[in-house]
């Protein structure tokens, strides 16, 4: 094979490109081809979708994307679509379809029925209306039948029909739907009962259950279920009264009722009014009065009234009827005399003033208010009876209030734990020592005192068993193994906070008002004007154990020497204790080792035990050292207005020494010891009231 040598060709410099119409040809000859393409590849690529709607009617639309109809069928490209579907009285349907590549190439779908009209009619006893009947629907909503055609889905619907005096009905409606109009009719069944009333004679005018039935005998009356009262009422007859049960749709004719005739009234007035009447021996009432009659039969009244003559009257009633009596009472009259001091007070009778003293008054014969006063004094009232033929006189003295306080004063009293404590009326009296008195402390300042207030202090300490009611828990405790604990001995060991406790307590047992104001462990405040329990104010322990009766002041509990004169004077620290404590008094014998039972020694003058020895007492007062003792006043003194520590007064069992026996004797404290107690105190009145 020979080969040739491949030669070049020849290049022609400025060849001519093709004219433009040729390049305009080629330019559109690719988007013929795509054009010649495109229903090929949807061909190719598309998938048959068969869409079956019931009922065969319905119109079908398909959107979203490129399909092409074919008869029943459309061809589709993969992708969401939206498929709607409508039919005249079928609900329109509209819902997104998927489609994709394998996916079942037929859709089946069923419009549901559109709602219906339906119209209920209600209808009672002999096919009546009832235009108030309600329906329920099985979610609850209720719908008047009056209110037109109800709208209700298609298909059995479940309702109940309710009507008032009705029996309700329940039932299953099959609603046709599509726009339909249907018409249910309901049948109810009555609740109630009827009723035949009949009563000779006739005519009786009917109630039910304490209301008018609007109903005169002979009658049918509805009434509902259940317990019902009947009262049938005539003029001039007795009302009868009938108690019956009715049933559901039970009619029932009653025995026909005899009515009797009514007793006669009586219309029974006086002048004056509030007379007291009998009829026929019996209690009846005051006038005005009515009273029943028994027809045609005899009666007799009386009529009384104090001050007043009576009346009677006896007669015979009528048949029927109506009987009015008006009596005027005749006044009776008695003679009273009264004379009154002062002169000048006011005089009232019955509440309206009356003349001079000495006028001789001629009152009815009743009970008469008398009064007399003035502006000062004590009212005088009292109520009498003035006495037909019987004159009678009064004599009345009025007394100031400050008499009438005094003259009502009880000398003692007893309280709720059983204590007795007496009146003390109170007094002028130096308070305190003389420098030149042997023993005599700083804090014994002289003081004159004057005590205005009359008060009541217990004639004895307060017990272990009395306080104990207040505080079960507290215990006196022991001296050197010898108890404090018995019921009568003086409760010891008590804080000053614990003694004002129990007079409150006291106080709060009898309904008294409180002297003290406590918040927690802290007093803050005390009433002057309470005439409740407290602790007595050192110028009244003072008085009280000082002042005897009929003599001079005491400087010791037995007198003026300086020791006692006998042994068992009172409870003081004694030979028998010398082994205990470190000062007695010496030669003295009391027999008691500590505390002894409350009143076991003699008692002063005010019939008060105790007031020195046995136990020192708890005072209210706060303590002060000097001037400070009283304050600025001698009145009625209740000591300084603050501090710490509370007064402490009289001697114990455990003193012995001179100084500490001494009334004047002062002495302080917070806390309780074992030969320390108190006893109460109250005012007679509260302060403002004091003259």
């Amino acid at each position: 094979m020979t080969s040739e040598p491949i030669a070049p060709s020849p290049y022609v410099p400025g060849a001519a490109p093709p004219p433009p119409e040729e390049r305009r040809r080629r330019r559109r000859w690719p988007w013929f081809a795509a054009l010649l393409l495109l229903p090929l590849a949807f061909v190719f690529l598309a998938q048959g979708l068969t869409v079956q709607v019931t009922p065969r009617e319905a119109t079908v639309n398909l959107s979203g994307g490129p399909y092409f109809p074919l008869a029943d069928r459309y061809l589709v490209l993969p992708g969401t679509y939206t498929l709607r579907a409508t039919a005249p009285g079928y609900e329109p349907y509209r819902q997104p379809l998927l489609v994709e590549a394998g996916s079942p190439p037929q859709v089946r779908l069923t419009l549901q029925p559109a709602a219906g009209e339906v119209t209920v009619a209600v209808q009672g006893v002999s096919g009546t209306a009832l235009p108030d009947a309600e329906v329920e629907l099985a979610d609850g909503q209720i719908l008047h039948a009056d209110g037109g055609p109800l709208t209700l889905p298609a298909g059995p619907q479940a309702l109940t029909v309710r009507a008032k005096d009705y029996e309700p009905q329940s039932l299953t409606l099959v609603v046709a739907g599509r726009g339909r109009a249907q018409t249910a009719l309901v049948q109810l069944e009555r609740r109630w009962a009827e009723l035949t009333l009949a009563t000779d004679p006739d005519g009786a005018e009917v109630w039910i259950d304490e209301e008018p039935a609007g109903r005169r005998t002979p009658t049918r009356l509805p009434v509902l279920p259940g317990p019902h009262t009947l009262e049938f009422k005539l003029d001039g007859y007795s009302s009868r009264r009938l108690a019956m049960l009715a049933a559901p749709r039970q009619d029932q004719t009653l025995e026909p009722l005899t009515l009797t005739p009514a007793p006669v009234q009586l219309r029974l007035t006086s002048a004056p009014a509030g007379a007291a009447v009998t009829l026929n021996g019996r209690p009846m009432g005051a006038t005005p009065l009515t009273l029943a009659l028994k027809p045609e039969a005899p009666y007799r009244l009386e009529v009384l009234k104090a001050g007043y003559g009576p009346k009677r009257l006896e007669g015979m009633a009528p048949a029927r009827g109506t009987v009015t009596r008006d009596l005027v009472l005749e006044p009776e009259l008695g003679e009273l005399r009264l004379s009154f001091a002062p002169a000048d007070a006011t005089l009232r009778i019955d509440g309206t003033p009356a003349a001079e003293p000495g006028a001789l008054f001629q009152l009815p014969a009743r009970p008469v208010t008398i009064e007399v006063s003035k502006p000062g004094y004590v009212p005088f009232k009292r109520t009498i009876i003035p006495r037909p033929g019987f004159p009678q006189a009064l004599e009345v003295s009025l007394l100031t209030i400050a008499e009438a306080r005094r003259a009502a004063m009880k000398p003692t009293l007893t309280a709720a734990d059983g204590q007795t404590l007496e009146l003390l009326q109170g007094g002028a009296f130096t308070m305190g020592a003389s420098r030149r008195e042997p023993g005599r402390r700083a804090n014994e300042v002289l003081r004159d005192i004057i005590v205005t207030r009359p008060f009541y202090l217990g004639t004895q300490e307060v017990t272990n068993a009395q306080f104990q009611r207040f505080d079960p828990k507290h215990r006196s405790g022991a001296f050197e193994g010898t108890t404090l604990e018995e019921p009568k001995y003086p409760v010891v060991s008590v804080r000053w906070l614990d003694a004002v406790r129990y007079c409150n307590w006291l106080s709060d047992q009898e309904g008294l008002p409180r002297v003290y104001t406590l918040e927690g462990d802290e007093v803050t405040g005390f009433d002057p004007d309470a005439t409740g329990y407290r602790l007595p104010t050192e110028a009244e322990w003072a008085f009280a154990a000082r002042m005897d009766v009929g003599g001079p002041p005491r400087r010791f509990p037995w007198g003026e020497s300086r020791s006692p004169e006998a042994n068992r004077q009172g409870n003081y620290a004694d030979d028998t204790v010398r082994h205990l404590l470190a000062r007695t008094i010496p030669g003295y014998l009391d027999g008691h080792l500590a505390t002894a039972p409350v009143g076991t020694f003699k008692a002063n003058g005010f019939g008060l035990f105790d007031l020195g020895g046995n136990v020192a007492e708890w005072i209210n007062d706060f303590y002060g050292a000097t001037e400070e003792v009283l304050g600025a006043e001698g009145q009625d003194p209740l000591g300084p207005g603050r501090g710490r520590y509370h007064v402490i007064r009289g001697s114990s069992w455990m003193h012995g020494q001179l100084v500490d026996l001494r009334l004047a004797f002062r002495d302080y404290g917070e806390d309780g010891r074992q030969d320390l107690g108190f006893r109460i105190a109250r005012w007679f009145e509260p302060q403002e009231a004091t003259p």
